[in-house]
């Protein structure tokens, strides 16, 4: 089975290195994206997810080419991802073997719905963890999803890069 591996396969970085300009610029746009929806979280009682937007930020400021970071897949993935969590939560009482459940159900929604994003996957635990009920979807998740992306275009813009790029399935 481990014949023919070596460690370093295991232990170098198959991730480009990108340019120190572009490293500090995502971690300012994300920082600043999130403090805008520190200030929407506070006002609203949210702060927990900010355990699932941070990545979510990561993803659109450092990785804007990813198809985890194209905004249908940024807004789609956190609302299925809910719609998981809260199902799961009226169907199930929060047990561990729930949010492994809920987990799978998020997991398998995304990739049927070819709307996967990672980070979504914390949304879904933090639905499930308060009992959240349909109006989660409705503020704080998809508002605050909406505005990840809202605000990533306009930052990547502003720092002369592009967001979204042109879906290469469009014909």
């Amino acid at each position: 089975m481990w014949v023919g591996m070596n460690l370093r396969d295991f232990v170098l970085s198959p991730q480009p290195r990108l340019p120190w300009r572009r490293i500090l610029l995502a971690a300012l746009g994300a920082a600043l994206v999130l403090a805008v929806l520190g200030l929407v979280g506070t006002a609203s009682g949210s702060m927990l997810l900010f355990v699932a937007f941070a990545p979510s930020c990561l993803l659109v400021c450092v990785l804007p080419e990813a198809p985890v970071s194209h905004p249908i897949a940024v807004v789609g993935g956190h609302g299925v991802s809910a719609a998981a969590g809260i199902v799961v939560g009226l169907l199930c009482p929060p047990e561990w073997w729930s949010f492994a459940l809920s987990v799978g159900v998020a997991i398998a929604a995304m990739a049927a719905l070819r709307l996967i994003h990672p980070p979504a996957v914390g949304t879904t635990v933090i639905a499930l963890s308060t009992g959240a009920g349909w109006s989660f979807l409705l503020l704080p998740v998809l508002p605050a999803a909406f505005l990840i992306v809202v605000l990533g275009v306009i930052w990547l813009r502003f720092t002369g890069s592009r967001y979204p790029l042109p879906n290469p399935l469009r014909r």
